[in-house]
């Protein structure tokens, strides 16, 4: 599904931000 598609690199993305909050 192009839907989950694009829910994987968003999650990714999301991820990267929380551990440079962190950082």
């Amino acid at each position: 599904m192009i839907e989950e598609g694009l829910l994987l690199p968003m999650n990714v993305l999301l991820q990267g931000q929380k551990l440079t909050l962190l950082d």
